[in-house]
């Protein structure tokens, strides 16, 4: 669950992302609260994934969501144990996959970046701006 609060235009002081999960099916909500003290709520999208949701990450300015899932019971042996992260947009479309990661927590961590203005030779000639997830792999 992550909230943010503000005032705006439209009377709005909260909106709440709301994910919930039930086995294998996911679903993701944004909940919305008026100034007047109503509130309604938007489903996103709703999935139905490979294996028991374990983590669920959702990534600001409307990137997205990541979850992890795995087939494996939480007690599996020792070292056989994985599990996969999926990044879907806000439409539900998978954008990324990432196989095989090992115990959770991942304990998401999102960082934007951007070039810096003034030309350095020392930044590296493959560097992506944009989003950058970072987590621990078990």
């Amino acid at each position: 669950r992550r909230s943010a609060c503000g005032a705006d235009s439209s009377s709005l002081t909260c909106v709440t992302d709301l994910v919930l999960t039930v086995d294998y099916l996911v679903t993701w909500l944004k909940i919305y609260q008026r100034t007047d003290g109503s509130s309604f709520y938007e489903k996103i999208f709703e999935k139905t994934l490979c294996g028991f949701v374990n983590e669920a990450f959702v990534l600001q300015d409307d990137w997205g969501i990541l979850l992890t899932a795995s087939v494996f019971e939480r007690e599996w042996k020792p070292g056989f144990y994985r599990q996969d992260l999926y990044w879907f947009d806000k439409s539900g479309h998978l954008k990324g996959f990432l196989p095989l990661l090992g115990r959770g927590p991942q304990s998401f961590c999102t960082a934007v970046l951007d070039r810096p203005r003034e030309s350095s030779k020392s930044f590296p000639v493959d560097f992506q701006e944009g989003l950058h997830v970072f987590f621990a792999d078990g």
